[in-house]
């Protein structure tokens, strides 16, 4: 069993965390700043237990978990795929 891991982070005092999670949480309108993305929506709130969809231009569809979400701080999210999962 073999775990890649990859990290980022930007850091900047433009906007504040509250603009940012705005942005981040609004995922039915990802793709109209995201131009890797056909769609992206959700139904109900940004919140643990809920999922999403994206629809990259360039790949199928995919459902996406909300594992864990603290407004304002940071969310984990899950995607399964065949033989793997990536959080």
């Amino acid at each position: 069993k073999q775990m890649i891991s990859k990290s980022y982070s930007y850091i900047t005092k433009e906007i504040g965390a509250d603009e940012i999670w705005k942005v981040v949480s609004n995922i039915n309108k990802w793709s109209l700043w995201d131009e890797k993305l056909k769609t992206a929506y959700i139904q109900g709130e940004f919140k643990s237990g809920n999922y999403f969809f994206i629809h990259p231009k360039k790949g199928p569809k995919v459902k996406i978990d909300l594992v864990d979400v603290k407004p304002y701080e940071y969310f984990k999210d899950l995607t399964r795929f065949p033989l793997a999962k990536m959080y």
